[in-house]
């Protein structure tokens, strides 16, 4: 967590003491109590007036910048530009504990680029699925491709890309993902998914982002789509969508 600068918290917490032990009230009963004692009327004076708003507004102060702290602490914005370029489909294949990009089955990827910040190490992806505004499914280690770990250095000016979604032809669609370095799957029915992608590099979020996922029925089996192949047809299983700003 960043620290809060000097004059933020240090200044108005001397400054809160400060009229708070002065113009909070106790100090103008010890003055009142002296005057009675004397049996002289205590004088008005405009400065402890000003001393009881100064504290006011230093509590005020203190209050709201303790409070803007804490909202950062709880949920800490995205300070990398790690943006994404597109969401597609291709072909691949998992192969020696890994996603390569060729093969005969198919592979939803999220590419995203490292637009102006410098090396980011350890880098994770966890991916939360919804439908209907409920959560579904969230998995905290998503596969890169061509990456065995779930942790990614991610260079300035590169290209990285988190598979989403993986089959066969005919086959159910999964989510796989690492789990005590083994891969799991989660099969994504044929619904439209809201997908949330969170990106973490040890503990602190560096970027977030959104998407939707379509999952479309397979081709009829025996059918001539499906004797003949029809690669366009089952890649086009899985419909993904960005929002225009990322």
């Amino acid at each position: 967590m960043k620290k809060p600068s000097w004059f933020s918290l240090s200044f108005f917490f001397t400054a809160t003491l400060l009229t708070l032990s002065i113009g909070s009230g106790g100090f103008t009963v010890v003055r009142d109590l002296y005057f009675y004692s004397e049996g002289k009327e205590p004088p008005q004076r405009g400065l402890l007036t000003f001393l009881q708003v100064c504290s006011i507004t230093a509590a005020w102060g203190l209050w709201l910048k303790e409070r803007q702290t804490r909202l950062e602490v709880v949920n800490p914005r995205p300070t990398k530009r790690l943006v994404i370029i597109s969401a597609s489909q291709s072909r691949g294949r998992f192969q020696s504990d890994e996603f390569i990009p060729w093969g005969e089955e198919y592979l939803a990827l999220l590419c995203l680029y490292n637009d102006d910040s410098p090396t980011v190490p350890g880098v994770r992806a966890e991916v939360t699925f919804r439908r209907d505004g409920k959560k579904v499914f969230s998995a905290p280690n998503a596969y890169w491709l061509d990456e065995r770990r779930g942790k990614v250095a991610f260079r300035k000016g590169s290209y990285r890309f988190i598979v989403l979604a993986s089959w066969a032809f005919n086959e159910p669609v999964v989510f796989p993902y690492i789990h005590a370095d083994s891969r799991l799957n989660e099969e994504l029915l044929f619904e439209k998914y809201d997908v949330r992608v969170c990106l973490f590099s040890g503990d602190e979020r560096v970027s977030d982002h959104a998407l939707t996922m379509r999952i479309l029925s397979p081709l009829e089996p025996g059918s001539i789509e499906s004797r003949l192949g029809a690669t366009r047809q089952e890649i086009d299983r899985v419909q993904l969508d960005i929002p225009k700003r990322d």
